[in-house]
């Protein structure tokens, strides 16, 4: 087994350790590298990414999954990628976004509504006055933006709400889930 924390072996110094001082064609020196490939770096790869990445499995049932996925196309994302957001998001106390193009779309209408905010502050202040017809405008955008923001970010599901409606489906699974969490409590301690 590779050590990851050891430097890894340069293809150079692989070459010089398998081959004569002869120079090699430009063909002999491909397979070699992709023998060096296979041979040493990607098993130190491997070790690397293994030690810098702890794996967790999670088991759902037929419609869990069929839920999961559904919020996680919707969400465009890969089922993975959407669980670690959610996990993150629930954590952070944050909501998870959509996509790029729903932040882009919500920086315009901030900006739309600081810029009406202003022209509105300086009308009222140049005239000592406010039109109701400018304050319904203003409270329309901000109630759009309010919805839009609703609609585009969602937060993560509630954890305890989850654990619930799972043991009431299946009084098994709080037996399943406390064998789960002492498993990930004993990997944090054996990690430290």
């Amino acid at each position: 087994m590779t050590d990851p924390h050891a430097p890894i072996v340069s293809f150079e110094t692989y070459l010089l350790d398998h081959c004569k001082t002869t120079p090699l064609s430009l063909e002999e020196r491909k397979k070699l590298f992709s023998k060096y490939r296979k041979e040493v770096y990607m098993p130190w790869y491997r070790q690397v990414y293994k030690t810098r990445r702890q794996r967790i499995e999670l088991t759902f049932s037929s419609s869990q999954y069929s839920r999961l996925s559904h919020q996680a196309e919707s969400h465009q994302l890969g089922l993975p990628a959407f669980l670690k957001e959610v996990i993150e998001a629930y954590f952070d106390k944050s909501f998870i976004v959509r996509d790029k193009e729903s932040v882009r779309k919500l920086d315009i209408h901030f900006a739309k509504i600081g810029s009406n905010i202003n022209q509105i502050a300086f009308q009222a202040n140049r005239s000592k006055s406010l039109s109701l017809h400018e304050l319904r405008k203003l409270q329309t955008e901000i109630r759009d933006l309010r919805n839009y923001v609703k609609n585009t970010l969602s937060l993560p599901p509630k954890v305890e709400d989850f654990i619930r409606h799972q043991i009431q489906q299946d009084i098994r699974f709080l037996g399943a889930f406390r064998r789960a969490l002492d498993n990930i409590q004993n990997e944090i301690n054996d990690a430290y």
